[in-house]
């Protein structure tokens, strides 16, 4: 069962979403991105 152990500050919490989903982009997606860019290669 899922219990909450720590309640994170707004600023944490989206600090810690935009963290994991740069460190997914770069592990899972790296042949998709262009390194410095925000465009998606086709």
């Amino acid at each position: 069962m899922g219990l909450i152990n720590d309640i994170p500050t707004v600023g944490d919490l989206v600090a810690r979403i935009v963290e994991e989903a740069a460190e997914l982009m770069s592990n899972r997606l790296a042949g998709m991105i262009i390194s410095g860019r925000s465009t998606v290669t086709r």
